[in-house]
């Protein structure tokens, strides 16, 4: 049975110097902004990046703990208000429960070589459920479908890597409902365009005075969910203006949607659409920096007492769905480790038909963490 798990505050509440951003924010859109020139989809967690990251981080000293630290730049994220207050009540705190609690659920696993010798007090700080590590991945991805519902049934499609001795997973769930949902007699089909061409939709529609904004040619909506903090910013860029949004969004984090204001009336048209994206994060995150935690020279001392170890990957999968009602998504994001022996003025209303690329951010809007993060150019 899924858990909503108690936050550590050692484990995810990184603090950067003077940033106003939440702490693993910026690092997610920048590997967004690399996945896609804007004619491809891709997607990516933050917020599951962030406490996969933490994880490794927790256990980490030295220059390795600063490095990770460094890539994690940002504000603390207050996460036991996030995922475990009132407004994220855990459908799952009893058995038979089959209503599925509005908001953010999360879990981290350890699977842990036998030789792999994980210490105590490293056990103690992190909030994570511990298993062996198997040669076959299948425990691994019996646990990841668990903890998405099945949105996410397979991580590794293959064996592990032969010298694999630790893998450090966090899986991220969201099912939440519109606050104004689309009525579903009022979904239509028509063409939305692709950079191959234009291809059919079923677009929702509905009119509401959700917080709007323009800035640079895009057009801007908020649209809230029932019951939580959460909500869905759309980012509606000019043709050919999703790496130019995507660049101003990856400088400024969520100051992006700061001048957003309710009213006037939006009637907006927008896709129902299912996104998945899945695959190694490494080469962006080495570009962010990744080096110390990625080579021989790893220091994950306060994790493991008896080898050596490095990161020698990390991969994300995530999936989106979005129709009338609302939004079910998932991300799961795992680390291997192996042992260190390798390397204006407002008119009445305002027409945004999103038929075209478009960007999406699912943030907080108290504690501003962007759980979710998505260039939409196919539907």
């Amino acid at each position: 049975m899924r858990r909503m798990l108690s936050a550590i505050l050692a484990l995810l509440l990184l603090t950067g110097t003077g940033v106003a951003e939440v702490s693993g924010n910026l690092l997610g859109l920048r590997l967004l902004a690399d996945m896609t020139d804007g004619t491809q989809n891709a997607a990516i967690s933050p917020l599951s990046l962030q406490m996969a990251l933490s994880l490794a981080r927790e256990g980490a000293a030295g220059e390795t703990r600063e490095e990770l630290d460094g890539l994690l730049e940002g504000e603390k994220i207050d996460l036991a208000a996030l995922l475990n207050n009132a407004r994220y009540a855990d459908a799952y705190a009893y058995e038979g429960a089959d209503a599925v609690a509005p908001g953010l659920q999360y879990a981290n696993a350890g699977f842990a070589a036998r030789e792999c010798e994980i210490l105590p007090e490293y056990k103690a700080r992190v909030d994570a459920e511990w298993f062996p590590l198997d040669e076959s991945p299948e425990n691994i991805n019996a646990w990841v479908k668990e903890q998405t519902n099945g949105r996410i049934e397979e991580l590794f499609h293959g064996p592990l890597p032969q010298d694999t001795a630790l893998c450090l997973v966090n899986a991220l769930s969201m099912e939440a409902k519109w606050a104004h949902p689309f009525p579903e007699d009022s979904t239509y089909q028509d063409t939305f365009l692709t950079a191959n061409g234009e291809t059919e939709a079923n677009f929702m529609y509905t009119e509401h005075d959700f917080h709007y904004g323009e800035r640079d040619g895009a057009q801007i909506v908020r649209l809230p969910y029932e019951g939580t903090t959460l909500s869905m910013y759309v980012v509606l860029p000019e043709a050919d203006g999703v790496p130019a949004a995507l660049d101003a969004i990856e400088q400024e984090g969520m100051a992006y949607f700061a001048e957003m204001d309710c009213g006037p009336e939006v009637h907006l048209s927008l896709p129902k659409f299912s996104i998945a994206y899945g695959g190694s994060l490494m080469d962006g995150l080495r570009a962010q920096g990744l080096e110390i935690a990625a080579g021989g020279n790893a220091d994950f001392s306060a994790m493991c007492a008896n080898m050596p170890l490095y990161i020698s990957n990390i991969l994300q999968n995530v999936r989106i769905d979005v129709d009338e009602q609302g939004t079910s998504a998932a991300a799961v994001t795992a680390l291997l480790l192996c042992g260190a022996s390798m390397p204006m003025e407002q008119p009445e209303f305002v027409e945004m038909k999103v038929d075209r690329p478009f960007i999406f951010i699912i943030a907080d809007g108290e504690s501003g963490a962007i759980a979710f993060a998505a260039v939409v150019a196919e539907v």
